[in-house]
Order: C-alpha cells, then structure tokens, then sequence
C-alpha cells in the first residue's frame, strides 16, 4: 500500500470519528441555544481536534464505545480496516448496522490469482479522486486569495490605533495597533493576514456602523479567530468528500460571528455611554443594551444593504448570516450566572466525551503504523493462523499478506508494502519495511525465521527478500536488505521445508527449529554462522590466510561476499572478537582443499566462543582456486 493510500484509509476512519462528533455537537446546540454562542462554537473545536489529529487520549465514558462497543484504536478507530484491499471478504464496520450492510454488500471480494485485488483498484481509484479533490479547493482558495491581495492592493491606510474609532476602546486604554485600510473595491469589511492580521473596510462605511463592525473585526482579531479559520479550511479540505463536514463548516462559522456579534455587544452594555442616535463618529455610544442592539442591528442591515454576503477568501473574514445574526443581537441578554456555570461544565463535559477514545485501545488493536492492520504484534507464530493461509502459488495476494502480516518484526520496525513477482521464475516475493526510527540498527534473525516459514507454507515461491526504508525519506540508502532462497531453508531443516507445512504438529516443529535463532540477555543467539577460511594471493597480493565471518544465514555464499576485503581480516583475534557479541552460537567453518587439515585444526583451536560448537569442513570450495 503506498503512503498516499494509507492517508486515505487514514483520512476516511478519522471521518466517520468526526462525523459522530459532529453529530453528537449538532443536536447538543440545541439544549445550548439560550446559552452564549461562545459555547457551541467551543464544542466545535472538538469536531476540528478529530478532523485533524488521528490520535486522542483513553476515557471510560468516550463516546466511541457508546456508539461501537468493543470498538477501540491506538492511533484511530479503524472503521475501514488498513489492510482492506486484501481481505478475502472486505468489511467495514461503522457501528451501524443497516450502513454496514448496505456497504459491504457492494465491495467485491478478493481475486486470490490476480495481479491485483478489486479492493486495491478501489483504494487506488479513490485516493486519485481524493487527491484531485484537494488539489481543486487548494487552487481555488490560493486564486481567491491572490484575487482579494491584488483588489485592496490599492486600499488607504486610516489609521493603526483602533481606539480612535471604537469608543469602547477608547475609553479602556491603549490598544495594540492594528490597521486599519479602506477601499471602494469592497462592499463587506473583512480581516485579512495570518501573522500582521489588517482590516479592511469599504470607504462608504462611516460614523456608528463603522464603529461597531469595526469592534466586531477587532474581537476577531483578539480571539485568534483568523488562525483558526485557515486551519478550519484545511481540515475541510482534507475531508471534502464528507458531507457532514461541510454542513459544520457552515454551522461553526454562524457560530463564530454570533459569538463574536454578543462579545461586542457585552462591550457596548458595560461601556455605559449616554445613547445619542443623532450624532455620528467616534462619539456615537449608547447608554443601555436596547440602544446597543438597535444600533448594531442597523449596522449589519446597512452592510446587507449594499450586497450579498458570500465570505471574500476562505481564508478571509467576511460578514455572513446577517439575518440569523441580527436575530440573535436583538435577543441577546447578559446570562445568569448560573446559566454560565451550567454551560461551562456542559461543554467540558462534552468534550470529554467526544475528544477521547475507548480504553485499552493500545492492547487490543494491531500494529496500524505499518501500512495495513497487523495481524501478529507479538514475537510468536499463530500456527492456525499460518496454516489458514497456506498457499501453493505466490500469486495469492490475498493468502501472502495475510502470512506477511502474521510474521513478527524486530522491535522498531514497521511493516509497509509487498510485491510479488509472478510472471516467470524465479517466483519471489520483495517485503519492504520502514524504521520507525534512523538511529535503529537491525538484526537479521527475524527476518531469516519469517522467510524459512515462507518458504514452508508457499509451495512455489523461490526468493523471498526484506528490504527496509529509513523514515527520513532524504536518505537514499538502505538501512538493511536480506535475500533468501528456497535452497537456504532447506539446508537450515535439511530437507524439503515445505513438509513442515503439512499440519500443525509438523509447523510446530519448524517454528521450534526457527525459534532457536533467539535474543540471549541482550546478544545475538545465531545458528549456522559461518566462518571461511582463505588464501588467493593474486588477489592480496600475499601468501596470507584470510577470515570472513558471514553472520545471520545458512546459505551458499557469492564469491564477492566471501573474498570482500573489507570484511574479511587475517587476524583471528578480530573474528573472536566479533563472535564475542554473541551468546550462544554454532559456527561452521568451511575452507578450501587446498589449506591442509593440520592447518585447519590450529586455526579451530583458536576460534573461541563461550556456548555452542565449531564444526570444520571444506562445503564451500571444491578445489583450488588457481586451477584452470
């Protein structure tokens, strides 16, 4: 699965959580309508935290396990399964039940001898239309954005010090400066900026109704209201195949200018002004709320006056819902104490509730950092497990994920993609691994046993290699890529190794010969090492015996391992060294015919190793390399 489908599989299950919590924030404005608006566009903020984070914190009352008993996650609830494209029969599980029926009667099942599952044609297919998706809303919002820059790229700065216009202010004191610009190429004032936010105001704004937009923009601006749009936008933009999401795009901006609309009207009433309604400017402050609603109502209806209200840039603040606002201005009281105090605990409460998974989440769900669900978190084998998806072909798909993904990993490492390689033989199949940190250096062992098992329950495969990936993708080399073949694992169980893979009693057996490359009090516990013990002056350019310590398999080594002079050593001390970070092990030491059995029997009293056996023979080199 490559990374851009994983985000989409990511971005869908962190939908579906979204969308509850959308839901569940919807019907809960409804208790909290005679509660300030600042609440409800609180709660928001909940359905933003799970638009954007796949990860949240445990709680026994989440409302998760409300809605999906059982259901749990450690990054995300999977609702839509990583590892989706090679099911045998692909399911969801949404928590409902008539939504799960409907949709898992449309997803075909998996295709076990094509190239490909209909699944993965799937995933594919949506993660073009997904990406395409967002591409669409970035350029429109980077052309509406360039589209307002060059229309008040002409605009007058008035002033910096907001308290010359809002009398509020005025009277509170200083005010950090902000700008202020007009323009007679806009009808609506709107904020603008995401470091030195300005505000723009159409020139024909004057007297009262520039005075109370302009404490309305101001609030904007101190309640960081113009970073949390933008981001608002990209959570959008990320999930803009969710109908629901749009739906709180729209209700959470109503709620962010009535919010604002009531911070400036508790301005006015605390301001306690005389009321003059004849006196334009600055000095128009009033004395009582019913003057500041009729004011400020009248303000918006000037602005309603001259245009439409659709919002100037998606990343711009524009007046909208001037209806619904002025409504709310007009019923707009200074809440009872108690309804504040009641409105507070509600809403922490309710997010809660909504920001917070099920617990135990991290036991209970698979490895879902490494590319698809994992079937195997721990260092066993579950034989049945293996034995179920047992296959004669590496052209099952479906059956050599599935075994993949039953094959534990050395800690650190995260399970990413397949390829099989099924069109002529050699048969292989290529397991490609992410370090889930740079500075992890990774033994072969695992790699070695996972592959042995591989070749036992996959009838015709011949290769199988485990390439790893550093998770900084500007380093272009390879941590670490092991290559088997069959040949290899039939000489670690001498013999065929798929007659291990009949039954569970004969699997067993092998897992137990597998399991005997382990992890001793910290060091590497190999069997089958392999020392090779050479001479080839015409390539030293000397008469010396050389040693090459080939760790980590048992199988036939290329010439250009063996004779790499960058590993090999004529000094034995160096090899004992190197079998020191070792527990126990068997060495096997193969030379040529041509270094004498007196020879040899020296150089094997010198190998020394705390546990385990040397074993000499000449397996490797059937005759003297300078013979024609």
């Amino acid at each position: 699965m490559s990374f851009f489908e994983d985000a989409f599989i990511t971005i869908l299950n962190m939908s579906i959580t979204a969308s509850f919590a959308a839901i569940a924030v919807i019907i809960a404005r409804l208790p909290l309508k005679k509660a300030p608006k600042v609440f409800s566009y609180i709660l928001w903020s909940v359905v933003l935290f799970r638009l954007i984070f796949p990860f949240s914190f445990s709680s026994p009352f989440s409302l998760l396990s409300l809605i999906q008993p059982g259901q749990t996650a450690s990054i995300h609830t999977q609702y839509i399964p990583r590892n989706i494209g090679m099911m045998d029969e692909p399911s969801v599980n949404t928590g409902i039940d008539s939504v799960n029926s409907a949709i898992n009667a449309l997803l075909p099942a998996a295709a076990p001898y094509a190239s490909v599952n209909p699944m993965q044609i799937i995933i594919w297919s949506g993660t073009i239309i997904w990406l395409a998706g967002i591409a669409i809303l970035l350029i429109y919002a980077a052309a509406s954005c360039l589209r307002l820059k060059k229309r008040v790229s002409t605009a007058t700065l008035v002033s910096d010090n907001v308290s010359d216009f809002i009398a509020p202010f005025r009277q509170a004191g200083a005010e950090k400066p902000y700008h202020i610009y007009e323009t007679d190429l806009i009808r609506s004032p709107f904020v603008y900026g995401l470091v030195k936010p300005k505000i723009y105001l159409p020139l024909s704004l004057q007297g009262q109704e520039r005075e109370y937009i302009l404490c309305h923009e101001l609030t904007h601006i101190r309640r960081l209201d113009y970073l949390v749009k933008p981001v608002a936008f990209l959570a959008l933009v990320l999930h803009w195949f969710n109908p629901v999401i749009w739906l709180c795009s729209s209700l959470m901006t109503k709620d962010l200018e009535m919010s604002c609309d009531e911070s400036v009207m508790k301005q006015y009433i605390n301001a306690h002004f005389p009321c003059n309604k004849d006196i334009d400017g600055p000095t128009s402050v009033f004395r009582n709320d019913s003057c500041a609603k009729t004011n400020y109502s009248s303000s918006l209806l000037v602005l309603a006056a001259n245009r439409k209200f659709p919002s100037p840039s998606p990343l711009a603040f524009g007046e909208s819902n001037v209806k619904a606002r002025i409504k709310n201005i007009l019923n707009y009281k200074k809440p009872a104490f108690w309804v504040t105090i009641i409105s507070i605990i509600a809403v922490a409460a309710l997010t809660a509730v909504l920001a917070s998974d099920p617990l135990n989440a991290a036991d209970t769900v698979g490895n879902i950092s490494n590319g698809y669900t994992s079937h195997n978190t721990s260092n066993d084998y579950d034989i049945e497990f293996l034995l179920k998806n047992k296959t004669e072909y590496v052209g099952n798909n479906v059956k050599i994920g599935s075994l993949i993904d039953g094959m534990p990993l050395p800690e650190g490492v995260d399970r990413g993609t397949f390829e099989l390689s099924t069109s002529e033989p050699p048969y292989g199949v290529t397991c490609h691994y992410i370090l889930e940190d740079d500075s992890i250096k990774v033994s072969e062992e695992q790699f070695l046993r996972n592959s042995i098992l591989l070749f036992a329950l996959v009838d015709n495969v011949d290769n199988v290699t485990h390439t790893g990936h550093w998770k900084n993708d500007l380093l272009s080399s390879v941590p670490f890529e092991y290559s088997y073949t069959r040949a290899d694992a039939d000489k670690v169980v001498g013999g065929d190794v798929r007659q291990f893979g009949r039954d569970k009693k004969s699997l067993s057996e092998l897992i137990e010969v597998v399991e005997m490359l382990k992890q001793e009090k910290g060091k590497t516990s190999m069997k089958g090492l392999e020392l090779y013990v050479w001479r080839k002056p015409e390539l030293t350019g000397s008469d010396d015996i050389y040693y090459t310590l080939l760790t980590g398999t048992n199988r036939n080594k290329t010439d250009e391992e063996v004779y790499d002079l960058s590993k090999a050593t004529t000094n034995i001390e160096d090899i004992n060294r190197e079998l020191a970070d070792y527990g126990e092990i068997d060495i096997f030491v193969s030379h040529p015919l041509y270094i004498s059995k007196e020879e040899m029997t020296k150089i094997a009293d010198q190998i020394q190793i705390k546990n385990g056996s040397v074993a000499v023979g000449t397996g490797w080199f059937e005759k003297d390399p300078s013979e024609k």
